[in-house]
């Protein structure tokens, strides 16, 4: 048995630890409260935010953040927490779910709100690492398609699903006079859809839209190109391995199915996790590539690539 001498040596220190880091909440929560104060982060606050919301998100990680205090701080932003910034619209999902088709839209045009005693709160929003990242995933899209364009003689058919607001497809047909493309946009969001038939209205002749769920969608094959920039991030490795399986049966010959995922390098995640509470499944490359196998997919027809950021990394099935 312990002796009462060294139980009270580690009462000590337990109170000690537990005092220090009471010490270090209360420095973090004065530290929001002056930006909140000062109408949001400048840029020269944006080093140690990052550092305050790291260190907050790994106390929360290992159960030394309780939900009171994560409740208190998330009450500390005020109005910064409100629908009209990216921060509060991310919290408060009012489409009734993480990641929906308007937050990503606000991120692709990189939305500012007009109020001014808020707009900082936006700027610091849009230069966060999973910000720049999803913006990336745009251009990772652009490239695939013309790369895929490239290589095909005819009307090169893809399909996306999870399609969202379907910015990218408008920025590419936009660009690309006459481009030889039909996208068949699978979305089970019936206001996602709206949006984007409305956003790309010019092209509806290469646009297809299915309200249908992407889990149970079940694909003809029909296409040569099979996208989801951010559908496999809420799937777990059960769902991740049938959803991919099922996409690779619509593949015509010499078709592709590439499927984005937020990498575990992902310098957000515990913000987005405890403080927006919009959780994600962030994979590896091993980790995505024994996904993969688990589809009965041989090595030689898998491969993952990266955007700039290294923070979604890109599964590639070929067949």
């Amino acid at each position: 048995m312990y002796s009462s001498h060294l139980v009270t040596e580690i009462t000590a220190d337990y109170r000690s630890i537990r005092a220090i880091r009471q010490q270090n909440l209360e420095r973090h929560l004065e530290f929001i409260d002056l930006l909140v104060a000062q109408g949001g982060p400048k840029e020269s606050d944006y080093g140690r935010l990052d550092i305050c919301l790291t260190e907050l998100g790994a106390l929360a990680e290992v159960g030394e953040l309780s939900r009171e205090d994560i409740t208190e701080l998330q009450t500390r932003f005020g109005d910064a927490l409100s629908l009209t910034t990216l921060h509060g619209f991310s919290f408060l999902k009012p489409h009734g779910y993480a990641g929906d088709y308007e937050i990503i839209d606000k991120l692709h045009c990189r939305h500012i709100t007009t109020e001014k005693h808020l707009a900082n709160w936006d700027r610091y929003f849009q230069k966060l690492p999973a910000s720049i990242a999803v913006r990336n995933r745009k251009t990772y899209f652009h490239d695939l398609l013309d790369r895929h364009v490239a290589r095909h003689s005819g009307i090169l058919k893809v399909l996306n699903v999870a399609s969202g607001p379907c910015r990218d497809i408008y920025e590419y047909l936009n660009a690309r006079n006459n481009a030889r493309v039909h996208f068949h946009c699978v979305e089970p969001d019936r206001s996602a859809i709206s949006y984007a038939s409305t956003l790309c209205s010019s092209f509806a002749k290469n646009i297809t839209f299915t309200q249908n769920n992407a889990l149970r969608f079940k694909p003809e094959p029909q296409y040569d190109l099979v996208w989801s920039a951010g559908l496999f991030d809420y799937l777990d490795d059960r769902l991740f391995v049938a959803v991919l399986k099922r996409l690779c049966s619509g593949l015509l010959p010499d078709g592709e199915v590439v499927v984005g995922n937020f990498s575990t390098r992902n310098p957000t995640r515990r913000y987005m996790k405890y403080f927006l509470e919009w959780p994600l499944y962030h994979r590896g490359t091993a980790h995505l590539i024994e996904l993969a196998e688990r589809c009965a997919i041989r090595r030689e027809q898998i491969s993952v690539a990266t955007e700039p950021e290294h923070i979604n990394l890109f599964l590639h099935v070929k067949t």
